[in-house]
């Protein structure tokens, strides 16, 4: 536990009153042992804003009713209290001189005032004492034993590692029990050189972190930085890729319509010789029809001859006699290539040796 103890020792020149209660004292010199901050929060501070008590703006200004608070949180209830009752529309609660019913915030007690008799309400003088007491007076801390009410830890045991009261020393903490008590600024002055070695180590280490931490923060950056030059790398390479897949594309095609223009003018060459013997036929034929209409024998079996001879060499159409045609198709291979597609390229991790992890190592 630890509590804070004012000396009545002044540290520096006070006034005359102050004086007069160190002569009154006779040269005995006391400490005063409190909790600052209970002490503070329970006579220095107003209770309504809980800011500390000062001599020219949080005055404090004591009610009838004996209970203090700062000035300006009182003004700020007056008014309040002012436009509340101004608020009322079926009568004038405001008296003469803007005088009120004002209570008290703590013990709620009520007594008339105005605005000029709250500024000229007494200044609680126990309050301003106290601040200067205070201001006036050294403060150091003084560790207690929680264990044994309001006894100082004076003593340190080693085996324990742990600061004791004198009756700690007595019952908990005996030399017969293996436990070794030294005056504790004994301990200090033999530990301090060890703490100030950890000390310095510590300081050192952090020195070396924050230079690593700040090497690690350049190296964030470079990993951006990194990062845009993947990113680049790989939208060339696809684009590059793109562009052959349109290529190819078009080679295709192009590749498609010759195949099927060659086929094309292959059957239309067909037709033409069809169509030029479809009509050496009907021409044979009408030859014939005239020649027997004329019972010419001679040319008959002229023409019948040449028809015989033509029949024996006829034109071979494969798509009607032999019921065959081409077809194009295209044999994508999309399954493989959709596989090559998932599995190309590789983002790899290289731990390499840089000026960064260089610049660490010399910062170390």
């Amino acid at each position: 536990m630890q509590v804070n103890v004012h000396s009545t020792e002044p540290s520096v020149k006070v006034d005359s009153q102050a004086l007069q209660l160190e002569q009154l004292a006779a040269g005995i010199r006391r400490s005063i042992v409190l909790d600052e901050e209970v002490f503070e929060e329970t006579f220095l501070r107003c209770m309504i804003c809980r800011d500390r008590y000062e001599e020219s703006v949080k005055v404090p200004k004591i009610l009838p009713c004996h209970h203090s608070f700062c000035l300006p949180c009182l003004m700020q209830l007056y008014h309040s209290e002012c436009a509340q009752r101004n608020s009322l529309t079926h009568s004038r609660a405001v008296g003469v001189g803007g005088t009120i019913t004002f209570q008290c915030p703590s013990c709620r007690n009520s007594f008339m005032t105005s605005e000029s008799h709250v500024v000229q309400l007494p200044t609680d003088h126990r309050v301003v004492q106290l601040l200067d007491f205070v201001r006036h007076t050294n403060t150091y801390t003084v560790n207690f034993c929680s264990k044994h009410h309001l006894q100082p830890l004076n003593f340190f045991c080693e085996p324990c590692i742990k600061p004791v009261c004198r009756d700690c020393t007595v019952l908990d903490h005996k030399d017969r029990h293996g436990h070794y008590v030294m005056d504790v600024n004994e301990a200090l002055k033999k530990y301090r050189p060890v703490i100030e070695s950890a000390v310095s180590n510590m300081e050192n280490e952090a020195t070396s972190l924050k230079s690593k931490s700040e090497t690690l923060e350049d190296l964030v950056r470079c990993k951006d930085t990194n990062n845009d030059t993947i990113k680049k790398e790989i939208k060339d390479v696809f684009v590059v890729l793109r562009n052959a897949l349109e290529n190819r594309e078009q080679d295709l095609i192009e590749i498609a319509n010759q195949n099927v223009s060659r086929e094309k003018q292959r059957i239309i060459q067909i037709m033409d010789k069809m169509e030029e013997r479809q009509m050496v036929i009907k021409e044979e034929c009408s030859k014939l029809r005239e020649a027997l209409s004329d019972s010419n024998i001679e040319e008959m079996f002229n023409l019948h001859e040449n028809l015989k001879a033509k029949a024996k060499n006829p034109i071979h159409v494969r798509e009607i006699d032999d019921g065959l045609q081409t077809n194009l198709s295209f044999h994508s291979n999309i399954d493989f290539l959709l596989e090559q597609i998932d599995n190309y390229g590789k983002i790899e991790a290289q731990v390499t040796i840089n000026n960064i992890s260089k610049m660490s190592k010399s910062h170390t």
